[in-house]
């Protein structure tokens, strides 16, 4: 594998690009990584994402320095036939940019905005719009703002407006890298990746962050036995003792990239939910958790679902697949693990995926596990994901009981995230919520006491019944009939 690294950028922020684009600070992001490094081979065309060259290696890191700079790292496979090819152009200086290989990503999740720079630009471009429409017939009709000596006659003329790069732009407000490919020509004349060795790359390399070195060894194939991890029984150090006297592990991750704990405790009741609530068991083994796979160091592969940072629980009214593709595209999957059904409560294990990095464990090791079940109703609900979060409503406690006792019962309790549908409950999600401001909450409030217009017609309905029945009864005491009371009992 040869190891490469840009020089100096894949792509830049807040510089516009010889045709006319330019990306917003900050708009820039990256799907999960690593991604793939493609190679534009001459006479190659790049159609659409999709449609890209032969993959030649991958991105292992990307992270946004100083002024706009996105900087990558990554391998080119010299096993695979184009990938020799490219190192060995970069070696012998043959390359497009003799030892450099100019780079341009591969994107999607795009906002953009198009700007015409010259006010006088944009109405041409709209006259012309409409000119096109208003003809009719396919023919170019005649458009031109002005005239000035040595034009061609006006009527042989068919130009429509005039361009320049920096008179029309396209500003990317957010766009997502999926990849790079390798090309003649970058859309940003930086844009450029060179070959590194290790050594070289260590002393000469700009010095990532912190938090972009990682903190964990962890495998691209774990061992099997990971995704197998016995529930640990009692005794075992690994367990906790909780306020109520019950024992469970909470969420652990090791140095080698392990990951294993209880989602919850068997009998433990929601801490925001009036009525009490226990985690819900699987009736199907959990299939509709295990909808991923991994592939072992033993090349068995094992069916997992995975541990998402980084959103917000899925709303209590969505179905089971629309709160799957809430976690798929809100958030960050970071480990995958099979679940069961253990003695002590929801048990989890497995590993933690390729590319997280020491601050992503820093911050995950000081989360807590929080499930997402849903289902038709309360006798049929399923795990769907699991979200690391700060305020689980299902807590297990780290520390030994003498230490967390008085703050576990002083503790606030966390507001329920439930589903009801007639009555039954469809959704339960593990964790707590922000509370909004009141007068969001008031509105809420209104907003569910309300409910349909049926049910509006029908409170309406009961209260004119009741102020009439009122109104019967208290008719006597108006000033009129107790005036006329009075005049019959000769009252002065």
């Amino acid at each position: 594998m040869a190891r490469w690294r840009t020089a100096p950028a894949l792509v830049l922020e807040n510089i516009q690009t010889g045709d006319g684009r330019v990306m917003a600070e900050g708009a820039i992001e990256w799907a999960e990584l690593p991604l793939p490094l493609a190679w534009l081979r001459d006479g190659d065309q790049h159609v659409s994402l999709t449609e890209v060259g032969p993959q030649i290696g991958t991105i292992d890191l990307i992270r946004r320095d100083a002024n706009g700079v996105i900087y990558a790292e990554g391998e080119i496979d010299e096993n695979n036939v184009d990938g020799a090819e490219v190192v060995r152009r970069m070696n012998e200086g043959t390359a497009p940019l003799g030892n450099r290989f100019p780079v341009s990503i591969d994107p999607d999740n795009w906002d953009v905005e198009i700007i015409a720079t010259d006010v006088a630009e944009a109405d041409d471009i709209a006259e012309a719009d409409m000119m096109l429409q208003a003809s009719g017939n396919g023919a170019l009709p005649h458009f031109s703002r002005s005239a000035a000596a040595g034009d061609p006659d006006p009527a042989e003329s068919v130009l429509l407006f005039e361009d320049s790069v920096d008179e029309i732009l396209e500003r990317y407000t957010r766009l997502r890298i999926r990849g790079a490919t390798l090309c003649s020509v970058a859309a940003f004349d930086q844009a450029a990746i060179e070959l590194v060795s290790e050594a070289a790359a260590t002393a000469s390399t700009p010095a990532a962050p912190a938090a972009a070195t990682a903190a964990v060894t962890i495998p691209a194939a774990p061992p099997a036995d990971w995704f197998r991890l016995a529930e640990p029984e009692i005794g075992d150090e690994r367990l906790v003792e909780q306020v109520d006297g019950s024992w469970a592990c909470p969420l652990t991750i090791t140095d080698d990239g392990q990951v294993f704990g209880h989602l919850a405790r068997r009998d433990q009741a929601h801490r925001g939910y009036t009525r009490r609530t226990t985690p819900p068991t699987s009736s199907t083994g959990y299939r509709e958790f295990h909808v991923g796979a991994v592939q072992c160091a033993d090349g068995t592969t094992v069916a997992v679902g995975p541990l998402v940072v980084g959103c917000d629980h899925a709303p209590d009214g969505l179905t089971a697949d629309g709160a799957r593709d809430h976690y798929a595209n809100s958030g960050l999957g970071f480990a995958d693990v099979r679940v069961i059904d253990g003695r002590l409560g929801p048990w989890m294990c497995g590993a933690l995926r390729p590319g997280i990095t020491d601050s992503d464990v820093r911050v995950l090791r000081a989360l807590s596990p929080s499930g997402d079940w849903r289902g038709p109703d309360v006798f049929h609900l399923e795990l769907i994901s699991v979200l690391a979060v700060n305020a689980p409503g299902f807590p297990i406690a780290r520390e030994r009981l003498a230490a967390s006792a008085m703050s576990m019962v002083a503790a606030a309790p966390a507001a329920p995230r439930v589903g009801i549908q007639d009555g039954q409950v469809v959704s339960l999600v593990a964790a707590g919520v922000v509370r909004r401001c009141s007068e969001c909450a008031e509105r809420e409030r209104l907003a569910a006491a309300m409910g349909s217009a049926d049910e509006v017609i029908a409170l309406l309905t009961q209260l004119r019944r009741e102020f009439r029945t009122l109104e019967r009864r208290t008719r006597h005491l108006e000033v009129p009939a107790v005036e006329a009371l009075a005049a019959r009992l000769h009252v002065a």
